[in-house]
């Protein structure tokens, strides 16, 4: 029995924390990863492992296979997505052929619903509102 299962189709285009959020720390093969300024942003999960912090030999293996069979899916990552517990941040550990490397993923900024409201409001809506409360407070 093998150690890790595959995806199947449609697979998806995930980010690092989503790859986090359904596959927790499991090791998983990503294909056709996304690389901004040096840095891995994500891609579309092709195997994950059954367990956490189990061999990663086998899938390893899936992994070179499927880059002699398909190098137009390059690149394709060994990935492993961990919460760093004492900064309440993800830590990414992925391999691409020539090792493990770990590194802290790109944090992702996401804006509430208020921020994206605000952000609609014209400036000189904003600048005429803020006006009238200042006047309002010295009154």
């Amino acid at each position: 029995m093998k150690g890790y299962k595959t995806v199947s189709a449609p697979q998806k285009y995930l980010t690092i924390t989503q790859m986090f959020q359904n596959f927790g720390a499991r090791g998983l093969v990503a294909y056709s990863c996304k690389i901004v300024d040096g840095v891995l942003e994500g891609g579309v999960v092709i195997a994950v492992l059954n367990e956490e912090n189990t061999d990663s030999r086998e899938i390893k293996a899936y992994q070179r296979e499927l880059r002699k069979k398909h190098p137009d899916k390059d690149p394709i990552y060994f990935l492993r997505v961990e919460k760093d517990e004492e900064y309440d941040r993800l830590l990414l550990t992925y391999d691409n052929g020539g090792g493990e490397k770990k590194i802290k993923p790109k944090l992702e900024v996401k804006k509430s619903e208020a921020e994206k409201a605000v952000a609609t409001i014209p400036a000189s809506v904003l600048a005429q509102a803020l006006s009238l409360r200042v006047g309002d407070e010295s009154t």
